[in-house]
């Protein structure tokens, strides 16, 4: 094993790698003072480091460089002095020098013409490299539009013995955007037509798949003839999924300087979210400077880190705070340029210009300003406790009773206005008398002491004690009856008492239909009413039936865009949800939205439900993200309008909590489960719906958090309330025992989970359906304890079986689509048969890619692992390609020597070997080695693995004295 100390070896890389040339020697010289033996580790690794640095960008050969772009010249380099000529370039004079080179101004022969010739920093050029620079600057040669200084010729010059890649573009003389404003004193107007000019010039780049990435004042000048020229998409990204990309790897030290333009994505290192979007977000930050001189953040006195957090978490300055002249549709069109989440910017830079231009009009813009919701929503992730009772629900009722009898009296009173009047006065005095009499003797007085002995009286309770005399109160009186029994009905439908509730919607169905002057709209209401609460017992089929006979009755006789048919939709979409048809349920809830913001622009109470509806079937479809957007403005708009103390804000926690479970996030889903258990116990009784739903969703969390002691009698106690309450084969009831099965999985108890499951899977296909997307779940988790118990072959059958049922109900795209295809692929592994476990985890990767998934360290994940399956099938040209992408996607995401990149490289360096790449392979197998060595305390095999690899690799490459001397290090740790 070395002498060198692991860690001093760890701390000298990471302080050099990004340095080069005198300031990397020279802090080399310092680090490795009098350490010889320290100085070569680091040097051999920094050798490795350079050769290979930025390798993988380009994932189907697994090869490439990334340009040192941002790095200093190295000792010796030529851009210590002028040269004479750069290619057929003649330099006449240096015109300035930055982060990503050094410009010249110079003159071409043929044609004979003046150009600015940007010498670029960095001296490793392999030959994959130089093909994929050539073909980026025929890709930048393309762009022809006035605002873009056109890109003449790239290529590769060598100055000083090294090679220098630079670009040929035309020479621009003028002065950078924010300097031509001031110095012509332009005002608002002016200043905002030559922002549209720049997005109209960007536009174009972006039509043609280039995204800049770098825009900022100073790359942007205005001519003699007062033309914007945009400069430098030499440091493009091509985003057509059809070009290759060129990644420019920036100097910390040098990055302050454009920092402040950057979007959050960007200073985030996501380079896979960076997209025309990114460009946007520049351009509004230049023009929130133009308008003000000042920028939206104060980076400048920041370090990187901290700069780079601001970006990320600190709302911009609201330009209408720094000047109130600003404010209006300009605030509103830089917020939107502006915002953090990409997904609400503007989509282009041409719709931002048309919203300047709009508004340089007097025409209305597009851009809506943020509603006090969203506002609301971003401070959604921490939440008060709520406080409240089923007395809330008591206090609704009364108020629901007396309000239904008033508005029946008033509606007839309006048709029978030409009736006799002493008849009309004497049945409203009945009717009212009779009112009064249910309210003051059979509802309010339940809860009497001296009538009850004492006991305490539940809402429930006084329900039931007051609905029994409903019939005969009212015999004279139906529409009153069918009014209060509509509102008995909700009633016990609020308590989660739907079997209750059921009788009195009926009976109010009935009436309304039988009625002497039915009213039409009554009619539907009670029909709606009926259908919503047969969803709500599980009877999808009978409800569906129901509801779209009532939405077509609607649509005919009210108009297309009423609240009724909003209603209608609503009721639909929850059926939708029920079976499993979450496309049709997400559209049907995205045109009741869209209703009820016509005919409620403001926002009301109904509108915040049907935001959560819509979060409930984005969130069934796997759409977790934008699931979690959604119902976090539902939350808002809850909050605003009823406060923290309400039921319906209480539901939405947990609704958001179940989101956050999907998305792996299970201590910030344990946060909104535990705010929300104790508060909806209280305010809607143990058994209701939503508290067993919230206790299963906690337990369920609780459990993938690792805390199986506190979520299991949770779990258990789930199931028999549900079952109590519900029924047996509620579907609610069925999902709480995959939860507590699933739970069994996960502590290893396979032979229980399989127990409850085999049942779970057979009441689901009676309940349910076989085709229905909780029963495939049922039978993915049966076969998943089959796997666990070595039934290899039954647990493959199920497997398949179950992915036939998702590709059909989900589709492709479905993540539970994807996670059945990555079971198949553990199924294949226990069985040997890697080349089929390969095609699956190939088929997994292909369907996040087409979802638009942006790779991050699961797919790093998958990838390694069907490049290991290609090595364990002897398809070594095969695991080349998603090995050089894991490596990418660990390296752009993990610290240089973590553990996991270390083993992605060692796979790809030992498929490199037996491809006979053997120079890549040695610096991929070093690399790893080196990782597995600062790691070596905690994991000794690691070394041991590397030191294999290496020992097979130059026995491979016949460099029989290396080989030699790795196996004597083997063989030495071994004895250790």
């Amino acid at each position: 094993m070395s002498a060198v100390d692991p860690r001093r070896v760890r701390e000298a890389f990471e302080a050099a790698m990004d340095l080069s040339g005198d300031r990397r020697s020279a802090m080399l010289d310092q680090h490795c003072a009098g350490e010889e033996a320290l100085r070569r580790e680091v040097d051999s690794l920094l050798r490795h480091h350079d050769a290979t640095h930025g390798a993988l960008a380009d994932g189907q050969i697994g090869l490439g460089l990334r340009l040192a772009a941002d790095a200093p010249p190295p000792a010796g380099a030529a851009s210590t002095r002028v040269p004479q000529r750069i290619g057929e370039y003649r330099v006449l004079r240096l015109l300035g020098a930055g982060g990503m080179g050094v410009v010249y101004l110079a003159e071409q022969d043929e044609p004979r013409r003046t150009v600015a010739v940007k010498l670029m920093r960095g001296d490793i050029l392999s030959p994959e490299l130089l093909k994929r620079f050539k073909r980026e600057a025929q890709v930048l040669g393309r762009l022809q539009h006035p605002g873009i200084a056109h890109i003449y010729d790239a290529g590769v010059a060598t100055l000083d013995g090294l090679e220098r890649a630079y670009f040929a573009m035309e020479y621009i003389d003028g002065v950078s955007l924010t300097e031509f404003a001031r110095r012509e004193g332009l005002d608002k107007s002016q200043r905002l037509e030559l922002v549209a000019k720049v997005c109209d010039a960007v536009q174009h780049a972006h039509e043609r798949g280039v995204v800049h990435r770098d825009l900022k004042p100073g790359n942007i000048l205005v001519d003699a003839d007062g033309r914007v020229r945009v400069l430098d998409f030499g440091v493009a990204l091509a985003s057509s999924a059809n070009l290759q990309t060129m990644t420019l790897q920036t100097e910390p030290g040098q990055l302050i300087g454009t920092l402040q333009y950057m979007s959050p994505e960007q200073v985030g290192g996501a380079a896979g979210r960076i997209d025309a979007r990114s460009d946007v977000y520049a351009i509004g930050v230049i023009a929130f400077e133009m308008l003000t001189g000042e920028p939206p953040y104060r980076v400048r006195e920041l370090s990187i880190a901290e700069a780079a957090r601001t970006i990320q978490e600190v709302e911009p300055t609201r330009i209408g705070q720094l000047d109130t002249r600003l404010r209006g549709d300009i605030e509103v069109i830089l917020s939107k340029a502006l915002e953090k989440d990409r997904n609400r910017r503007y989509a282009s830079a041409a719709e931002f210009a048309s919203d300047i231009r709009r508004h340089l009009g007097d025409q209305p813009i597009v851009a809506r300003p943020a509603t006090t919701l969203y506002w609301m929503q971003k401070f959604a992730r921490r939440n008060k406790a709520l406080v409240g009772g089923v007395f809330g629900v008591f206090v609704a009722l009364v108020a629901g009773l007396i309000g239904t009898t008033w508005m029946y009296l008033e509606a007839d009173r309006a048709r029978r206005l030409a009736e006799n009047e002493r008849e009309i006065a004497r049945q409203e005095s009945a009717i009212a008398r009779a009112t009064n009499q249910f309210l003051v003797d059979d509802l309010l007085a339940s809860p009497n002491p001296w009538t009850t002995g004492g006991r305490e009286m539940t809402v429930a309770s006084v329900l039931d004690r007051a609905s029994g005399g409903v019939a005969a109160r009212f015999a004279a009186a139906p529409e009153v009856e069918a009014a209060i029994r509509a509102t008995l009905g909700d009633s016990y439908a609020a308590l989660g008492l739907f079997a209750e509730a059921q009788p009195h919607l009926e009976r109010a169905a009935e009436l309304q239909q039988k009625s002497k002057n039915p009213d039409p709209e009554r009619v539907l209401a009670a029909e709606r009413r009926k259908a919503a609460n047969l969803q709500l017992l599980g009877r999808f089929d009978e409800a569906e039936t129901i509801i779209q006979r009532v939405l077509a009755e609607t649509t005919r006789i009210a108009s297309h865009d009423s609240i009724a048919r909003a209603e209608c939709l609503e009721v639909l979409a929850d059926i939708q949800n029920g079976k499993s048809l979450y496309a049709d349920a997400e559209k049907t809830m995205r045109e009741a939205i869209r209703i009820r913001r016509l005919r409620t622009p403001a926002g009301d109470v109904d509108l915040a439900r049907a935001l959560n509806t819509l979060g409930s079937a984005l969130h069934y479809r796997g759409d977790q993200p934008q699931a979690s957007q959604v119902k976090l403005e539902a939350l808002a708009e809850l909050r605003r309008l009823v406060g923290d103390d309400h039921p319906l804000v209480t539901q939405v926690l947990h609704d958001i909590g179940s989101g956050l479970v999907e998305q792996h996030r299970y201590a910030e889903a344990i946060e909104y489960f535990e705010q929300a258990a104790p508060l909806l116990a209280r305010q809607l009784g143990p058994d209701h719906r939503v508290v067993l739903a919230n206790q299963r969703s906690f337990g369920t969390a609780l459990s993938f958090a690792g805390r199986h002691a506190e979520a299991t009698p949770l779990l258990e106690k789930a199931i028999t309330a549900s079952a109590a309450s519900l029924g047996a084969d509620h579907p609610e009831t069925l999902a709480a025992i995959n939860c507590l099965a699933t739970s069994y999985l996960r502590t290893n108890r396979p032979a229980d989970a399989a127990n409850l499951l085999e049942k779970l899977a057979a009441q689901s296909e009676r309940a349910l359906g076989p085709r229905h997307a909780e029963t495939l779940k049922y039978r993915h988790n049966l076969a998943w304890c089959h796997q666990k118990t070595g039934k290899f072959d039954v647990a493959e059958q199920m497997f398949r079986e179950a992915l036939s049922g998702y590709e059909a109900t989900l589709g492709p795209l479905h993540p539970d689509t994807q996670k059945l295809l990555d079971a198949l692929a553990w199924n294949m592994e226990s069985q040997k048969r890697y080349g089929e476990a390969a095609e699956f985890l190939r088929r997994v990767i292909g369907l996040r890619r087409e979802a638009g998934i942006a790779p991050d360290m699961g797919d790093a994940l998958f990838l390694n692992r069907q490049g290991t399956y290609c090595m364990q099938a002897e398809d070594h040209g095969g695991a080349w390609g998603p090995l050089a992408e894991s490596v990418e996607l660990c390296a752009a995401n993990l610290p240089p020597f973590d553990r996991r990149l270390g083993i992605a490289r060692g796979k790809l360096g030992e498929a490199l070997s037996k491809l006979g790449e053997f120079e890549a392979a040695e610096a991929m197998l070093q690399m790893s080695l080196a990782a597995f060595r600062v790691h070596c305390g905690s994991a000794p095999d690691d070394v041991v693995a590397g030191l294999r690899r290496l020992v097979a690799h130059f026995e491979r490459s016949g460099e029989a004295d290396r080989a030699a001397a790795a196996r004597a290090e083997l063989t030495e740790l071994a004895g250790s």
